[in-house]
C-alpha cells in the first residue's frame, strides 16, 4: 500500500519512489499499454481490478502488488487470443 499524498510527491518531482515501487509502477505501464491494445480503457481499468478465473479468481492488480508481472502479462494474452480459462 501507498499513501496517496507519496503519489502526488512523486508526480510533482519531490520525492521518487522507492525501488520495489518503482517496479511495480514500470511492469503496471507495460500489462496497461498492452490492455489497451485489447481493450478500452474503462474494459482495462474492470480487467485489472475485477476477479479473472485464469488467475485462480485473484484480482491482476492484486497479482501486481505481489510482483507476479509474469502471470499477469500470461493472463493479458489469454485474454487476447479470447481465452478465459
Amino acid at each position: 500500500y501507498v499513501d496517496r499524498s507519496s503519489v502526488n510527491r512523486w508526480l510533482k518531482g519531490k520525492d521518487a519512489p522507492a525501488m520495489e515501487n518503482q517496479v511495480k509502477i514500470v511492469a503496471l505501464r507495460l500489462i496497461l499499454i498492452r490492455l489497451l491494445q485489447i481493450f478500452k480503457p474503462e474494459t482495462s481499468k474492470k480487467w485489472l481490478l475485477g476477479i479473472n478465473a485464469y488467475l485462480g479468481n485473484n484480482r491482476p492488480i492484486d497479482l501486481i502488488k505481489q510482483k507476479r508481472f509474469s502471470e499477469v502479462l500470461a493472463a493479458v494474452e489469454q485474454a487476447d487470443a479470447g481465452s478465459y480459462a
